[in-house]
């Protein structure tokens, strides 16, 4: 990526609540093991690794659209170290480096004792900790150890780390899913989905790219009643007169191209250091 292709935008969001709080609430159903969450930044740089020589240094500098997309939500990080080849048919090969324990059970019991009349303590079997091919063949289901609240009409995407080169070529990838965890409070599975045969791939707790990423999202994206409206242009549509004006002043009307004119005007919509004001 050389500079950047995406385009800005000088749309206000009047609909944005600006004395909400997000909080992703993270259950520690497991409470010695499960997943680790980081949060995602723009230059893809992780105490685990870095994709920022991946891609051209200007995307990082002057690309808004591509630096935003990198900064959503958080990095997953698997449970344990493990090893898996699918050889295909649902035949896998595979070894555990570590023991994913039962320790959620133990909570179960301790509570148990303290209140054996509370509900919560009806449910008191540990979880499955993986399962390889049971849904589909080439499926290897990892459970997080971990259950997520979000405020209200907000949910997350569960899915494939963002712009990180080396995740492309990988033997599998994340199928993605879209979580309602503002009412939905039951655990969370990363379903890993081999697509490549015969590939030992070493999944670690540090390893990089991320095992995937969840992405916050509003309840709307998925269950409200979007249309598309097709405009074309015209002296009295805002968006084309916005469109062209934007493109003049960026590269036109100094003679050369503006690299920082996306920052200068998305500042007049919102800061970095306060987006939502």
């Amino acid at each position: 990526m050389s500079g950047c292709p995406f385009g800005g935008s000088s749309s206000k969001n009047k609909d944005i609540d600006q004395s909400q709080k997000y909080v992703l609430e993270v259950l520690h159903v497991h409470p010695s093991q499960g997943i680790r969450l980081e949060k995602a930044n723009k230059k893809l740089n992780s105490e685990n690794g870095s994709d920022e020589s991946k891609w051209n240094k200007a995307a990082y500098q002057y690309c808004g659209p591509f630096t935003s997309a990198n900064s959503l939500g958080w990095w997953v990080f698997p449970a344990l170290d493990f090893d898996v080849t699918y050889l295909g048919d649902g035949k896998y090969e595979y070894v555990m480096h570590e023991k994913y324990y039962d320790d959620d059970l133990c909570i179960y019991k301790e509570l148990r004792e303290e209140n054996p009349d509370h509900p919560s303590v009806n449910y008191n079997r540990p979880q499955s900790k993986y399962d390889f091919g049971l849904t589909e063949k080439n499926m290897l289901q990892m459970w997080t150890g971990r259950s997520f609240r979000t405020p209200k009409n907000w949910g997350f995407l569960l899915t494939n780390p963002i712009n990180c080169y080396e995740h492309y070529n990988r033997p599998w990838h994340i199928q993605s899913g879209f979580i309602e965890s503002d009412w939905f409070p039951g655990d969370i599975w990363t379903n890993i989905l081999f697509h490549r045969t015969n590939e030992k791939f070493e999944f670690r707790k540090n390893m990089w790219p991320p095992l995937a990423q969840i992405i916050p999202m509003h309840i709307h994206s998925v269950h409200g009643e979007w249309e598309i409206n097709d405009t074309f242009p015209s002296f009295e549509n805002d968006l084309y007169i916005e469109r062209n004006t934007y493109w003049y002043n960026k590269f036109i009307i100094n003679g050369e191209k503006q690299p920082k004119y996306f920052y200068k005007e998305r500042s007049k919509v919102r800061s970095d250091k306060n987006p939502l004001a």
